[in-house]
């Protein structure tokens, strides 16, 4: 157990050691985001939804952090349902439509592996809106 516990310490350490100074440019720009009146949005597909879902739930109802959960993107119904779903082409620009995602937001997209597609495909649609 006592591994265990260094093994996480030590990615503690590495990530305050390697991220802090992009965590303190992060908070930065989150303060700008509030000040400007734009949103904080989440996002997660399958284990990566409970971030989301923390972030949001645990704000303390801080309105400024809007959740993109959907069901579909869970593993509730079946294990493999969010998979497909995420595959659909065109379900990202769906969900930026449906949340209202606009140009000066921010938004967290939670990936555990880092090869969900719908995680992907979000990032890419956001990308495409920023550069037009």
């Amino acid at each position: 157990m006592k591994e265990v516990f260094e093994v996480g310490l030590d990615i503690i350490k590495k990530i305050q050691e390697t991220q802090s100074e992009k965590l303190e440019q992060t908070g930065h720009l989150m303060a700008q985001t509030f000040m400007e009146g734009h949103k904080f949005f989440v996002s997660g597909s399958g284990h990566s939804h409970t971030m989301a879902e923390e972030m949001y739930a645990r704000a303390g109802g801080f309105a400024f952090v809007v959740p993109i959960l959907t069901s579909e993107l869970t593993m509730t119904e079946h294990p493999t349902k969010s998979s497909n779903i995420e595959r659909l082409s065109g379900y990202a620009k769906i969900l930026v439509d449906l949340y209202g995602v606009s140009c000066g937001d921010v938004v967290l997209i939670a990936s555990n592996s880092g090869r969900n597609a719908i995680q992907s495909n979000l990032h890419l649609k956001l990308k495409i809106m920023v550069h037009m």
